[in-house]
């Protein structure tokens, strides 16, 4: 599940694509539109089961994605350890370093890693 303000991936390779390419993506785009200003992209990842209604998705998934997103800083993209622990091994993506933080509406400390890219 990936949330980056409004935008889900829901699958696999949905959220590889994302991280991977995403960011050049936007970037080039904004660049484009906006060549003097810099821009800043937060994005927060999870995975996990969401319920989905029409074209949305909710629950407690993408709750945590979301205040996931907002630790992030710009240029930042943070992933949850249930994430992380799920594409570590593929050995395509690397981590810098991680840290724990409580997380607005959710119960005890959750630990979050810093994609490279």
């Amino acid at each position: 599940m990936l949330l980056t303000d409004g935008t889900i991936a829901s699958t696999r390779t949905q959220v590889r694509t994302r991280i991977r390419y995403f960011p050049s993506s936007e970037r080039a785009e904004w660049r484009e539109k906006h060549p003097s200003e810099p821009i800043h992209v937060r994005i927060g990842l999870h995975t996990g089961e969401a319920i989905k209604e029409g074209g949305d998705f909710y629950g407690k998934t993408v709750i945590l994605a979301s205040r996931i997103a907002a630790e992030a800083n710009g240029a930042e993209i943070l992933v949850s350890s249930t994430l992380k622990d799920m594409i570590d091994s593929a050995g395509d993506l690397r981590f810098e370093q991680s840290r724990e933080v409580e997380l607005q509406g959710l119960a005890g400390v959750h630990r979050i890693h810093k994609v490279k890219w």
